[in-house]
């Protein structure tokens, strides 16, 4: 059975990046993990930036994916001044204010806390250390 990998972040925070090295370090096997950038816990922030709550459809969505799917779910955790600054260099039309990202903090570590599941928070001043620990966890 294939392993699911789930990368969690506020926007900016590099999950893409992180998903292509990742990637890139796997190389193409059969054992490679399914990888999905963002999962309910980003559900679960965007509803509640939205002002809608739906914490128990997304509870029940986990509760079902994991019964199913070994899943490892890790967050990328950076510095909202740093995602700012980021956001700020694309070309997006569309932009969250820095208040908008600590909030999405906020609502991430709420996510977390409300709905559970095992989630590995990866530093990323040092994503080496983020690569490492996720190559352990999909041994």
């Amino acid at each position: 059975m294939y392993k699911v990998l789930a990368v969690e972040g506020i926007d900016c925070s590099g999950k893409t990046t992180f998903i292509a090295e990742l990637r890139r370090r796997l190389g193409l096997s059969r054992s490679h993990p399914l990888i999905i950038d963002r999962f309910v816990y980003s559900n679960y922030v965007f509803e509640r930036m939205g002002g809608r709550d739906r914490t128990a459809v997304l509870q029940e969505a986990l509760d079902k994916f994991i019964a199913n799917f070994p899943l490892v779910t890790v967050y990328l955790d950076i510095p909202t001044d740093l995602a700012y600054e980021r956001m700020q260099s694309k070309k997006d039309d569309f932009k969250y204010t820095k208040e908008d990202l600590d909030d999405m903090k906020i609502l991430f570590e709420e996510a977390f806390q409300t709905l559970g599941g095992v989630v590995h928070k990866i530093n990323m001043d040092y994503p080496e250390r983020g690569y490492r620990l996720v190559m352990e966890l999909l041994e």
